[in-house]
């Protein structure tokens, strides 16, 4: 501060030593002239609005909708956050109870009954609101809106004649309504019924988080075998463990893989063993990978995938040469199988990164024309083209 008052005097000073600043002074004709004076700046004054400083309206301005539309939004957030009396207040306003949300509005306030334990409200709600046969979004929610209420009123009956009806429809989540009916159908004393939803969701939706739940469902009741004692569990569990190595869930395939190892048939060893690595190597355990496909790269049903992802494994251990031999050997071995196309993928890849431009070249037109349909074709047929431009054979 000491240094810009310093600066600044000596700038006036400056300024003052002018010709132009001593005529000033003088008046133009010898007269004195008053000496410059600073004072501050004249600025507006803040306003004590808020509102008008942030350009945006207050929380007490914007607590209230202005349309129907913002009524209903604020009502749903309202719902989500549990307070179910604030959420009623709102669709209770006039405007919310005709026009073309006047439906939704009937729907939310039947939830908000039901949440706030008033079933018999909330069924007469949903029973109106379904005579008027709403279409797309409300047919599902009042449904299941009022199969809720069916079950809050014990009536598991009624609610499992409204979940069946859903599910054999096209429900936008077949693994929820599966989920509640067999609840139902457990509420209603109908275990069978009950086991069977839950393993059909089980079976069928492997990924999804209500299958896990089904799970838990199954054992609550003691329907679940050893999987030693029940051939048809094993199947179940298999094609579950291949689900969900194909959806790339490769934790919870390899733990399934796990648990079915220890009471595989013969037949599906092979197989189980070549997951195990297979899951390994996806989840970066190269030598693990490499040592689980060993004993199947000689021989079997699998033999061509397994030596795949053994030269793959020691590609990433940086073992090149045990790479290169292998996938050479799938190629030569294996001409037509999909794993030979993968193979030379590969082979072409590690060609491109090595500078290896010819080789490389050679690889992906034969790859071009022994798959042309195949999972890399586009890929080889790229990789020729562009080469082929670079060497200006245009018409190649």
């Amino acid at each position: 501060m000491k240094r810009f008052r310093f600066v600044l005097a000596a700038l006036l000073a400056a300024m003052a030593t002018t010709p132009h600043a001593q005529q000033a002074r003088s008046g133009g004709d010898g007269a004195s002239a008053p000496a410059p004076v600073l004072s501050p700046t004249a600025h507006p004054a803040w306003s004590r609005d808020l509102a008008q400083l942030w350009l945006a309206p207050e929380a007490r301005a914007r607590a209230v909708p202005q349309t129907g539309a913002e009524a209903l939004t604020q009502a749903v957030r309202f719902i989500e956050g549990h307070e179910y009396n604030h959420a009623l207040a709102v669709l209770s306003q006039p405007g919310l109870r005709q026009g073309p949300l006047a439906q939704y509005a009937a729907y939310y306030t039947g939830l908000v009954q039901l949440r706030l334990d008033h079933p018999a409200d909330a069924q007469k709600i949903f029973q109106a609101l379904r005579a008027e046969k709403p279409l797309g979004y409300l047919a599902e929610a009042s449904a299941y809106g009022m199969a809720e209420t069916a079950l809050a009123l014990q009536d598991p009956q009624q609610a499992v004649s409204i979940y069946e009806a859903i599910v054999k429809g096209k429900p936008s989540s077949m693994e929820d309504a599966l989920l509640r009916l067999g609840r139902a159908y457990k509420a209603a004393g109908d275990s069978t019924k009950a086991s069977e939803t839950f393993m059909r969701l089980y079976d069928e939706f492997i990924v999804s988080d209500e299958a896990a739940q089904a799970a838990i469902e199954l054992s609550i009741l003691g329907t679940l075998q050893p999987l030693e004692a029940d051939s048809r569990r094993y199947q179940s569990e298999l094609k579950r463990a291949e689900r969900l190595f194909s959806a790339k869930q490769y934790g919870p395939a390899r733990a399934a893989f796990e648990t079915l190892n220890k009471v595989a048939a013969r037949d599906d060893r092979d197989l189980i063993q070549l997951r195990l690595a297979e899951c390994d190597f996806q989840q970066g355990r190269f030598r693990v990978a490499r040592d689980g496909v060993r004993p199947l790269i000689a021989k079997g049903e699998h033999q061509a995938e397994a030596m795949f992802y053994f030269a793959e494994a020691s590609r990433a251990l940086n073992d090149m040469a045990t790479f290169l031999r292998v996938d050479q050997q799938i190629v030569q071995q294996f001409p037509a199988d999909r794993w030979a196309e993968a193979a030379m993928d590969a082979l072409g890849t590690h060609y491109v990164r090595t500078n290896d431009d010819d080789r490389a070249d050679e690889i992906f037109r034969t790859m071009a024309e022994r798959f042309p349909r195949g999972n890399y074709a586009e890929r080889a047929g790229w990789k020729a083209g562009w080469r082929a431009y670079r060497d200006r054979k245009y018409a190649d």
